[in-house]
This record gives C-alpha cells, sequence and structure tokens, in this order.
C-alpha cells in the first residue's frame, strides 16, 4: 500500500478551492450578465409600449373623418407652413 505525501493533500486542497473560486467568479459574472441583460429588456419593452401608443394614435387619426384637418394642423404647428399673405406672430417666450 502506498503512502500518500503530504504534499498532494495541500495540492488537491488548493486545486479544489481553486475550482471554487473559479465557480464563484463564473456564477458573479454570470448573475451581473443577466441583470444587466434584464434591465435591457426592460428599456425595450418601454420603447415598445412607446412605439405602440404612437402607433395607436396615428391609426386613431387615420381612421377619423377630420384627416384634412390633422394634416392642416400638423402643416401649422410642426413645420411653420402659412397661408400666401399670411402673417403669423408668435409671442416671445423668456
Amino acid at each position: 500500500m502506498l503512502k500518500k505525501h503530504p504534499l498532494s493533500y495541500y495540492l488537491s486542497g488548493v486545486a479544489v478551492t481553486a475550482l471554487f473560486v473559479y465557480a464563484f467568479g463564473v456564477f458573479v459574472s454570470t448573475q451581473s450578465k443577466i441583470t444587466k441583460q434584464k434591465n435591457e429588456l426592460q428599456k425595450i419593452k418601454e420603447q415598445i409600449e412607446l412605439v405602440e401608443q404612437q402607433n395607436d394614435e396615428y391609426a386613431r387619426i387615420l381612421n377619423t373623418e377630420d384627416e384634412d384637418e390633422y394634416m392642416f394642423r400638423m402643416a401649422v404647428e410642426k413645420l411653420g407652413y402659412a397661408y400666401p399673405n399670411e402673417t403669423r406672430f408668435y409671442p416671445r417666450i423668456k
């Protein structure tokens, strides 16, 4: 029967400890990645909800009978259009 050398006990203890430290590091790293991806997923879901709300608003506008009124209002408000010979006055905001 062979006797194990005390150095082999020490080396196997170091190897097991190193394995546990490595496994713990991988676990922490994985949890960090999962948390980061969950946050990104939440942001994407919020963006999807915002876009769906915008789409619903556009669909509502397209389905209404006053599409011309909407187009006129957007031309005036967003693009600054006006009729020929029309002068628009805007208040100064301080």
